[in-house]
């Protein structure tokens, strides 16, 4: 490609042109910018060839224009675009900025309903542990608990790989093989025989399986938008409690009508029709270049308003610029020496130790109390419906910038906890609903702040391993404290010991982010790198 400067002086077109200088884009851009200010060159055609020189006479000015071809490297070559003008204004290779609106919201939509299916069967996972123990009588608390341990550890523990997969090969690849590996793990289920199978099929598989569908979304989430980011992020995370208002019914219902392993089957295709809409959840620079291609069809006619070409320069150059820092990596270790980085390990641990086993333990305890499994069913879809609403409110209330996410957070954990912990002294289902109503905000306050405050902390290029750190972290406590959970239930005959520590770990983790402003933060982020 090549770049033309221009020089102005008198009409002599005998003098020769000057040799070819290597500029940067800033002189080019700068010269440009200046020379046409200076000059009020409007409606000029200019044609170059290497070392010759042609002049034309310009309708708002008498000066002569000398022009000189320097050789630079071809910046839209890599886009494989070509210039349609028979004489183009020098090209400043960027893409559009496509963030917060348009299509970004197709991707948010489709997140949702993935959501709603994948993490609508973490919901649902106690009663199908209940299932489950109604088919293999003898099945003890500690043993099923195994299923919900190894769901949440591979659910969890993978996530630092698969984010660096996500920015290897594509989050949309990645998301499809997730989708492939869920369906097949409940297909694998429903030819089960032993409780082995069911416990490699409904925990390890399927957590691995959620751990590919999940843990690209907060990179697709980072790229697609940032005013609007916490918004998006409530809306996209709105679709898990939805899903268990509908697959806590579904699972029952199919499970009383054609037994746990049609069940499978069925929740087996569900899982595989995922496939369809995941296709359109397009890679963020693939949007930006079909962004560009329209508009370049919209705006053929070429204009020589010099004053629209260079506001429209101008803002190229800035995007550029600002694309041009925008990179990844993919595990930063350099994390782990932020103190404040830290306090989100200590809260991860101390979330880890309640929230993520509360959906098995809750069935249970009802099945302890005489609940029937469509009440059990009700507790969960009446949560999840508070939760979704809670969850698209808090989404709009932290777009507007009304209140810091940190003390949400906080105060979300508080509450949660607490309504945990109340779980164990209710004796029938409408007290249940009531202790049911507090710990929604847990649930609400970690999902709609978590990913925002990371990115703010941390930056969007880190978002991959800022968040994938702490899930791994998470998926070592999931390996061993459902087990525990459950023992403790068979040893001392009672869910109080249980729900108190899921109570206290919530709100343990609500205060260790209520700490951070009392950390003397040195920003080792910047410093070490």
């Amino acid at each position: 490609m090549s770049v033309t400067h221009y020089s102005y002086g008198s009409c002599d077109t005998g003098a020769p042109p000057p040799s070819p200088d290597k500029q940067s884009e800033d002189r080019l851009s700068s010269v440009l910018q200046d020379q046409i200010t200076e000059n009020g060159l409007l409606d000029d055609e200019i044609t170059t060839s290497n070392h010759n020189v042609k002049r034309r006479q310009s309708p708002s000015t008498s000066e002569c224009i000398r022009t000189e071809q320097v050789d630079r490297p071809d910046l839209s070559a890599a886009d494989g675009e070509e210039d349609d003008d028979d004489a183009p204004l020098p090209a400043l290779s960027s893409l559009p900025d496509v963030r917060d609106r348009g299509y970004a919201w197709v991707t948010i939509a489709v997140m949702g309903l993935i959501n709603m299916i994948s993490n609508g069967y973490m919901r649902a996972s106690g009663i199908i542990c209940n299932a489950v123990i109604d088919t293999y009588p003898g099945i003890s608390t500690a043993v099923t608990s195994l299923i919900i341990a190894s769901l949440g550890t591979f659910r969890n523990i993978l996530a630092p790989i698969v984010g660096a997969a996500s920015e290897q090969f594509g989050y949309r690849a990645v998301m499809l093989c997730g989708a492939l590996l869920c369906s097949a793990a409940l297909m694998t289920a429903a030819f089960a025989n032993n409780v082995a199978c069911i416990v490699l099929s409904l925990g390890a598989m399927m957590g691995m399986g959620m751990s590919l569908l999940e843990t690209p979304q907060v990179i697709v989430l980072s790229d697609y938008f940032d005013r609007r980011k916490e918004l998006a992020d409530s809306l996209r995370v709105a679709g898990n409690p939805i899903g268990g208002i509908i697959l806590s019914f579904l699972f029952v219902s199919l499970h009383e009508s054609v037994g746990i392993k049609l069940t499978f089957v069925f929740m087996s295709a569900i899982l595989l029709q995922t496939v369809v809409p995941l296709c359109l959840i397009r890679p963020y620079h693939v949007q930006q270049k079909i962004t560009q291609a329209r508009k370049s069809q919209l705006t053929k006619t070429y204009s020589n308003d010099c004053e629209r070409e260079q506001m429209k320069k101008a803002q190229i150059i800035e995007i550029h610029k600002k694309d041009a820092g925008h990179t990844r990596k993919k595990f930063d270790f350099i994390l782990f020496k932020d103190p404040i980085y830290l306090t989100y390990i200590a809260m991860i641990f101390c979330w880890g130790l309640g929230f993520p086993h509360m959906f098995y333990f809750i069935p249970m305890y009802g099945r302890s109390i005489n609940l029937s499994p469509t009440q059990n069913s009700t507790l969960i879809a009446y949560q999840s419906t508070l939760d979704c609403i809670n969850r698209i409110i808090t989404g709009m209330l932290l777009n507007r910038r009304m209140f810091e996410k940190r003390h949400y957070f906080t105060g979300c954990m508080l509450v949660g906890g607490a309504g945990i912990c109340l779980i164990p002294f209710c004796g029938g289902f409408w007290t249940m609903i009531c202790a049911m109503t507090l710990t929604t905000f847990c649930s609400t306050g970690f999902f709609t702040c978590l990913n925002g405050l990371l990115i703010d902390q941390f930056g969007r290029d880190n978002i991959s391993s800022s968040y994938g750190f702490i899930r791994m972290i998470q998926g070592f406590f999931c390996a061993v404290l459902p087990p525990l959970l459950g023992l403790i239930v068979d040893v001392t005959g009672s869910f109080i010991p249980s729900f108190l520590v899921m109570g206290g770990g919530v709100m343990m983790a609500g205060i260790c982010i209520a700490l951070q402003p009392l950390i003397p933060s040195k920003n080792l982020i910047n410093q070490l790198r």
